[in-house]
C-alpha cells in the first residue's frame, strides 16, 4: 500500500507541472462569494447545446492538464464550459493548494456551495441546460450536491475517474502510511476540537506528509460522514450519470461492481483501456468522443 501512496503522489506531482496557458476564446472570471475571490475560466459555445459545469479533484484548479484539455476538446465542438478553481478558503487561489505551508482548514463538503454559487451564475446568464463535471474527489462533490440539493434543470451528471472510499481500507491505509493508527488521530482531532483548538498537527493527511489542519477538517476527510463513496451517492441518481474510469486507475479499484450492484439504468459506466487517474491525451479524447455520442 506505501507503494501506492508513493505512485499516487508522484502523480500528483507529475500534474503539477502540467499547468497550460489561457485557452484562445476563453474568458477569465472572478466573483466575490463568503468573503472569497473565486475563480474560474469560461470558453463560450452554442447557446443551442449544454454548457459544461467542471469541478476539479483534491487541491486543483481550473488550469490543471486534465481540466484544461477538457475544455479545449469541448469547445472544438461549440460546447460552452466553466471551470472553476475552488477557493479551499483562500482568496483569489491560482494553482494548486499547497498543502505543506498553508494549514488546511476546508472539509470535504466545503466546495458544494461555491459550485452551486457557479451553477446559479450560468442560470443567471441565460444557459438552461447545465451538465455537472466533476474529476476524482470532485466527482464525488457534484454527486454529493446532486443528493442534497438536487436541480432540477440538471441535464446530466458526468463522473472521472471518481472516488471510491471504504472506512476500513481508508483506516488500513492510513496506518500503513503515517505509521499510526488512523482512529487515533482522529480521537485526537475530536479532543482538540471539543477543546475549541484552532489546529491539530503536525498530522498525516492524504498525500501531503504532516501538515498543520483544523480539528474539523481532519474529521470531514478522515470520517464517514459527509458520504465520500460515489457509488453510493449516486445510488438512486435520477438522470443520465456518465462515469468514466481508467482500465490502470488503482483510485477506482471496485468501481465497476459497486456500480453494476446499483442496478441503476441511469448510470452508465465505461472503462478507457489504458488510461490512468487523469485520463490523459487520447484516453481523454475516448471520453469526449462517448461522452458526445451520450449527450441528453
Amino acid at each position: 500500500m506505501r507503494k501506492l501512496q508513493q505512485r499516487l503522489l508522484s502523480i500528483v506531482c507529475a500534474a503539477l507541472l502540467a499547468c497550460y496557458t489561457l485557452t484562445a476564446g476563453a474568458e477569465d472570471w472572478q466573483a466575490e462569494f463568503d468573503g472569497l475571490l473565486l475563480n474560474a475560466q469560461f470558453i463560450d459555445g452554442s447557446r443551442d447545446k449544454p454548457v459544461f459545469l467542471i469541478v476539479h479533484g483534491t487541491g486543483g484548479h481550473h488550469g490543471m492538464e486534465i481540466i484544461h484539455h477538457l475544455q479545449t476538446l469541448l469547445q472544438e465542438s461549440d460546447l460552452a464550459s466553466l471551470a472553476i478553481t475552488q477557493s479551499l478558503g483562500i482568496t483569489d487561489r491560482k494553482g494548486f493548494f499547497d498543502c505543506r505551508n498553508n494549514p488546511l482548514r476546508h472539509g470535504q463538503a466545503d466546495p458544494l456551495a461555491e459550485i452551486s454559487y457557479w451553477y446559479q451564475q450560468l442560470r443567471a446568464k441565460g444557459w438552461s441546460k447545465i451538465i455537472l463535471v466533476g474529476h476524482s474527489r470532485g466527482a464525488s462533490q457534484i454527486a454529493l450536491l446532486r443528493q442534497t440539493a438536487p436541480e432540477a434543470d440538471t441535464s446530466a451528471l458526468v463522473l472521472l475517474a471518481p472516488m471510491t472510499w471504504q472506512a476500513e481500507q481508508v483506516a488500513a491505509d492510513y496506518e500503513a502510511f503515517y505509521g499510526e493508527p488512523l482512529a487515533l488521530v482522529l480521537a485526537q482531532a475530536q479532543q482538540a476540537q471539543a477543546k475549541n483548538k484552532a489546529l491539530l498537527g503536525p498530522v498525516g493527511f492524504l498525500t501531503c506528509g504532516k501538515i498543520m489542519v483544523t480539528p474539523a477538517a481532519f474529521q470531514s476527510f478522515y470520517e464517514a460522514e459527509p458520504e465520500k463513496n460515489t457509488p453510493a451517492l449516486i445510488a438512486n441518481v435520477d438522470l443520465p450519470t456518465l462515469v468514466y474510469i481508467g482500465s490502470e486507475d488503482e483510485l477506482t479499484v471496485g468501481m465497476e461492481a459497486q456500480i453494476d450492484n446499483l442496478n441503476n439504468s441511469n448510470i452508465t459506466l465505461t472503462t478507457i483501456d489504458g488510461a490512468d487517474h487523469f485520463l490523459r491525451d487520447l484516453h481523454l479524447e475516448d471520453v469526449v468522443e462517448h461522452l458526445l455520442e451520450h449527450l441528453p
